[in-house]
């Protein structure tokens, strides 16, 4: 029920964060505007500081992980759900800014590509764990 709870409120906010985001990107942009006068400089600062952000959340996500309890793994169910939120928003950021709107489209579906071919990876990668090391997740056993 909690699990469902909190699911619920993470959906939420990842409806609502592609809002949020634009408006911590403009926030920053008008920032380094009074700073910079090349609008390039300031789109790249924005986008720097965004992806430091989701570096961070990425870190956090991951120590978070190995620390078994399950409050703390209800809250990093909930941090991986902003941090996957803020990840796909800033790869289109990172798109549009670095390189021309007409290969946008383009260039998202091959990052969408390689992103989903590499995620396939965990279902062989969870049938090996769940029959050969049964079900542990957190040690590789010697036989």
């Amino acid at each position: 029920m909690v699990y469902q709870r909190l699911w619920n409120y993470s959906t939420l906010w990842r409806s609502s964060s592609s809002c949020n985001r634009t408006f911590v990107g403009d926030a920053l942009k008008q920032r380094y505007r009074n700073v910079c006068t090349s609008e390039d400089v300031v789109a790249l600062k924005a986008l720097s500081v965004t992806s430091g952000l989701v570096s961070i959340l990425s870190v956090l996500f991951s120590a978070l992980v190995c620390i078994p309890g399950l409050k703390i793994q209800y809250f990093s169910l909930t941090l991986f759900a902003i941090f996957r939120t803020a990840i796909y928003s800033n790869l289109s950021i990172a798109i549009a800014t670095y390189y021309p709107l007409k290969h946008f489209g383009t260039l998202l579906e091959i990052a969408m590509l390689v992103a989903n071919a590499i995620s396939f990876v965990r279902y062989p990668l969870l049938s090996l764990v769940l029959r050969s090391f049964g079900g542990n997740f957190t040690q590789v056993r010697d036989k």
